[in-house]
């Protein structure tokens, strides 16, 4: 079917109109078409684009720059001189964690993260606002508390310790006893991992003398004293032993069994003894060896107690050493032999048939006397 004026065909399913308009007509026509297409494409176009939203002035987001130096500035710009001070020299110093030869020759500066300069920041800010208010000393210390365990964390005890000392000092203006346990504690913990046990055990005994002295405040505090002691004086007495210094080492073998016993530790008894024992046996002096003699038969006997095997068979081994050091006569050999059997049997049921000699090694030692 077709219209007047209209020629229609069909192809396919696109139906094709010629129109019977004048010449020239059907050209325009098309033309315009052709204009209103390539229009209405670039409209498309743009409105396919992504809109990118217009802020006014005011709603524009705030970009800040978070970094070392506008921490600073932020610090000083509230006011908080001594906090800047501290804050400055934490995050400016040489890295703590470089050995001692690198550190002369050409010093590193320490890393510090955004975290950890924020956390620095938050405590060093916050301590020195609650120090300027006498109700809030509480406040000032458990900053720097926290300061110092975080350093602690970071293996950076002598950072640690600066602010522990803070702690201390400030407990003491304050008359706080319980700031002031804490205090002495921590830094005892802290130069004894340090391996300072001097200084170690200088603040552990501090701590010693006030949970003794406020024993109603701080109720099992002496015996964590006491503990931390303990641990404190038996490595400082072996290390003094390593380095040859026996009349010290054996001074502080001394402390530790006093510790030992005040606590009622029988373990750390026996082993306070033996160590004694072998410290004053090794002496050249007599009187000494006679008296490490008592100690290592001591130590002996508490073990027994004990059930402890592995500290029988040390105790007899360091007897039979010291039976033939103190002489070649029939019963120094005989009493020898008598400690070596009783040796035998006691590491026939450990398995371990290691001797040890009067020195504390085995047989395989270079001492002469062994």
């Amino acid at each position: 079917m077709a219209e007047v004026g209209h020629r229609a065909r069909v192809k396919g399913k696109i139906q094709i109109v010629e129109s019977s308009l004048p010449p020239g007509s059907k050209k325009k026509s098309s033309r315009r078409r052709q204009k209103a297409v390539r229009s209405s494409s670039k409209r498309a176009v743009r409105n396919e684009q992504p809109q990118i939203p217009e802020f006014a002035s005011s709603e524009a987001p705030e970009i800040q720059l978070v970094d070392k130096q506008s921490m600073c500035v932020d610090i000083l710009a509230g006011g908080f001189v001594q906090s800047f001070v501290d804050f400055f020299y934490l995050t400016h110093r040489p890295d703590p964690a470089q050995d001692a030869y690198s550190a002369i020759q050409n010093p590193v500066e320490i890393d510090v993260s955004i975290e950890d300069m924020d956390v620095i920041k938050t405590h060093l800010v916050d301590a020195e606002a609650a120090r300027r208010k006498p109700d809030q000393v509480e406040e000032v210390y458990s900053n720097l508390n926290n300061l110092a365990h975080h350093f602690q964390e970071r293996d950076d005890q002598r950072t640690g310790i600066y602010f522990y000392e803070k702690c201390l000092e400030i407990s003491r203006i304050m008359q706080d006893t319980l700031g002031e346990v804490k205090a002495t504690f921590d830094l005892g913990n802290a130069y004894q991992l340090m391996k300072d046990y001097v200084k170690a055990a200088e603040y552990q005994e501090q701590h010693l003398k006030l949970a003794q002295a406020n024993t109603d405040t701080v109720p099992g505090e002496v015996e964590v004293a006491y503990n931390q002691l303990k641990k404190t004086y038996t490595e400082y007495g072996e290390l003094l032993e390593a380095e040859g210094r026996t009349s010290d080492a054996v001074t502080y073998h001394r402390r530790a069994l006093a510790a030992a016993v005040a606590t009622r530790d029988k373990a750390a008894e026996a082993a306070a003894h033996f160590r004694l024992g072998r410290a004053l046996v090794s002496s050249t002096s007599p009187d000494a060896a006679a008296q490490g003699k008592t100690h290592l038969s001591k130590s002996l006997d508490v073990c027994t107690d004990l059930g402890d095997i592995r500290g029988q068979g040390m105790a007899y081994s360091a007897l039979a050493a010291l039976s033939q050091q103190q002489g070649a006569d029939k019963s120094g050999s005989e009493e020898a032999l008598t400690h070596l059997k009783n040796f035998l049997r006691v590491s026939e049921s450990t398995g371990n048939l290691e001797v040890r000699g009067c020195c504390g090694t085995n047989h395989g030692c270079k001492k002469s006397r062994c």
